[in-house]
């Protein structure tokens, strides 16, 4: 573990992505503050994070992803009777989605994918 710590890596993480929603909210960027909360990627692609900075916190935290989605699955039992009516559709949305999300992923990777090579041959 480097000279940070788990609570200093952490705040780091906090600390970029608290400047994407500054950012956001600052520049009225019409951009969910977690997409500009990327800056993060940004940084270590361009070296300016390094990743021993923050690499033990991201790995638990990514280890504990699961953790974080418990008040969300309580949340959906203890309001059963609410989503009960509309159980069926609201599944069906949410399998629609995520094969479409899927798709255009893999479309948009196919067409980068292509461009990349001409861009090569040129």
């Amino acid at each position: 573990m480097n000279k940070l710590g788990y609570l200093g890596q952490i705040g780091l993480i906090l600390a970029l992505a608290y400047c994407g929603h500054l950012a956001v909210a600052g520049l009225s960027v019409p951009l969910p503050s977690s997409v500009v909360g990327l800056l993060l990627l940004a940084g270590l692609r361009l070296g300016v994070v390094h990743e021993a900075w923050i690499g033990d916190a991201a790995h638990f935290l990514s280890a504990n992803m699961a953790f974080f989605f418990l008040p969300s699955a309580v949340e959906i039992l203890e309001n059963y009777d609410r989503i009960h009516p509309v159980l069926v559709r609201l599944l069906a949305v949410c399998v629609i989605s995520t094969v479409v999300t899927f798709l255009a992923a893999y479309w948009a990777v196919r067409m980068l994918q292509g461009l990349v090579k001409k861009g090569g041959r040129e």
